[in-house]
């Protein structure tokens, strides 16, 4: 399968120390004694990696660097800072600082053996059991592209901070890229933060993300991770939410690229008076196939969590929702809500959903539920009586079905792009 060669020619080149070289060292051993995740897992009944084991992948560490005058064709937004990364190496001469925020690449933290930031966020996974997999052990071994990002205590900044990933036509074989965020969002601060990952038309490579991000207390932080790569690609993650005393955090996660997608969205509620909303959008065609798997953790009581996803399904994709909240033993007070709606276009399509509540405690409140369906022929009916076109009328209503989650956001400029990125799917997945 090509995905651990080449470990060996980039241990060498490396002079990791300390905690760096242990994470890399666990890493390695994890992959190597479980391999790919296979469908007798639980959480990957529905979702094959076939398609990573019959592709040969060439690490971006050994790729050349690309050219500083490199031209990246990425969608307009005001950012408040702007940090691309292409084929997995960080541009600085595309990118954007601020000082309100603090980065270094997790290469430069690794050589100088900082560990500040990666002690803290090891320790808060431990404390909460943080769930893993083989391809988080991956992202481990490969250890290079990504950034720790602070923002500093009692920060407001207007725009988002962009994260760009851009894979583009690569000349050799397939890239596979793992790059690894280290986000923390200082007390009463408020931003934004845009992960985002895209690809040129038609590029083969893959993409096994992790974000680890702690919000302090009373900050508020919103959270949007778009998944827009290429159809030819494969994208994996895992984002994990850390949240302290009275934070509250907002998380949209859209998807509508790549022709293989899995993103597992974490929240661990540590200390009580946070809250969080969790939404989440994919649109698919052809033979795509999107897998969302959730978690929430009711670690402490007092918290509150709003959970919702919604897809449109066409051709014969395939989508899974695999949605589970955790409230444990005395965690009391705690609220939760979950709900995962999908909408099919064709006979073909398929969604697998599988919402889940496991509840310890006694003084909880807590709903969970799902729909399938198709649209509602007398509405559609009503716009044709209204003289719009029938295309024009599915698009109104198909896309007014998902659009609710992107206006959840309240901020026009956020809301006008992904309206965009929406409108685009669209026109693709109607071809």
């Amino acid at each position: 399968m090509g995905l651990f060669n080449d470990f060996t020619q980039i241990q060498n080149q490396r002079s990791y120390r300390g905690d760096w070289e242990a994470l890399l060292k666990r890493g390695q051993d994890v992959f190597s004694s479980q391999g790919l995740p296979t469908r007798s897992n639980e959480d990957w009944k529905y979702t094959s990696t076939k398609i990573l084991k019959d592709e040969t992948f060439a690490s971006s560490l050994l790729a050349t660097a690309p050219t500083t005058n490199l031209q990246v064709q990425i969608s307009p937004l005001k950012t408040a800072a702007h940090f691309v990364f292409v084929n997995g190496h960080f541009m600085s001469n595309l990118s954007q600082t601020n000082p309100s925020v603090t980065i270094q690449t997790i290469s430069q933290l690794a050589t100088s053996n900082e560990t500040s930031l990666l002690t803290e966020i090891e320790q808060l996974k431990q404390t909460v059991s943080a769930t893993s997999d083989s391809l988080d052990a991956l992202n481990e071994a490969y250890l290079g592209a990504g950034l720790a990002l602070l923002v500093k205590a009692e920060t407001k900044l207007d725009h988002p901070i962009r994260l760009t990933f851009y894979s583009d036509l690569f000349s050799g074989p397939a890239l596979a890229t793992h790059p690894k965020m280290l986000v923390k969002v200082g007390s009463r601060s408020s931003v934004q933060v845009i992960e985002e990952y895209v690809g040129q038309e038609g590029a083969r490579y893959f993409n096994n993300t992790q974000a680890d991000v702690v919000v302090e207390d009373s900050a508020k932080l919103v959270h949007v991770r778009v998944q827009n790569d290429s159809l030819q690609a494969v994208n994996v993650g895992r984002t994990r939410f850390f949240l302290k005393s009275n934070s509250n955090l907002h998380v949209l996660a859209y998807s509508s690229g790549a022709r293989l997608s899995r993103h597992n969205n974490d929240i661990h509620f540590i200390e009580p008076g946070a809250s969080a909303k969790m939404d989440g959008l994919y649109l698919t065609a052809g033979a795509q196939h999107v897998d969302n798997h959730t978690f929430i953790d009711h670690k402490v009581g007092n918290c509150q969590s709003y959970q919702h996803y919604k897809g449109i399904l066409v051709d014969q994709s395939r989508a899974v929702f695999n949605g589970r909240v955790l409230i444990r033993q005395d965690s009391q007070k705690a609220y939760s809500e979950q709900l995962n709606n999908n909408l099919l276009l064709s006979s073909q399509a398929e969604i697998d959903t599988k919402p889940q509540l496991e509840i310890f405690a006694d003084d909880v409140k807590a709903t969970h539920g799902s729909t399938v369906g198709e649209l509602n022929e007398e509405e559609v009916f009503y716009l044709l009586s209204r003289a719009i076109p029938r295309d024009q009328a599915l698009a109104m209503l198909s896309l007014g079905f998902v659009q609710e989650l992107v206006l959840k956001l309240e901020n026009p400029e956020l809301e006008t792009w992904l309206s965009s990125l929406l409108t685009e799917a669209w026109k693709r997945i109607r071809k």
